[in-house]
This record gives structure tokens, sequence and C-alpha cells, in this order.
């Protein structure tokens, strides 16, 4: 089963069973990025992260979670 908790900071934190974490990050135009955390470290759907290994989304899960 999942849970889904929503906070006012605007993401959503979806856990399972497993180590893993994800959140659902609006970006500043208003796409959706999925930010997952795993025994590797982060991840994120966002086109930045893809080219550079790190983006502004999963700065924000990390500051939100501190």
């Amino acid at each position: 089963s999942s849970d889904v908790c929503s906070s006012d900071l605007g993401y959503k934190l979806a856990t399972d069973e497993s180590d893993a974490k994800s959140w659902v990050i609006e970006g500043s135009k208003g796409h959706k990025y999925v930010v997952s955390q795993d025994e590797l470290g982060y991840n994120c759907s966002c086109i930045g992260f893809k080219y550079h290994g790190k983006c502004k989304h999963i700065d924000e899960v990390i500051r939100n979670e501190s």
C-alpha cells in the first residue's frame, strides 16, 4: 500500500514498503516533477537533472526535509 502526505510547502511525499521515497514538486512554470530518493541518492524527472545531475527541485526537497 502507498501513503501520500501533503504539506503546505507544495510537495507530496509518497512512501511504500521499500526504503525509496518520492515527492511531486511543482516547478516555477507549473510543470510537475518527481523527485525520488533511494539508497543511491536523489533523482529528478526534470531535464536539468538529466544533464547536470542536480536541480532546484532536489534542493527544495532537501531544504524542506531538514
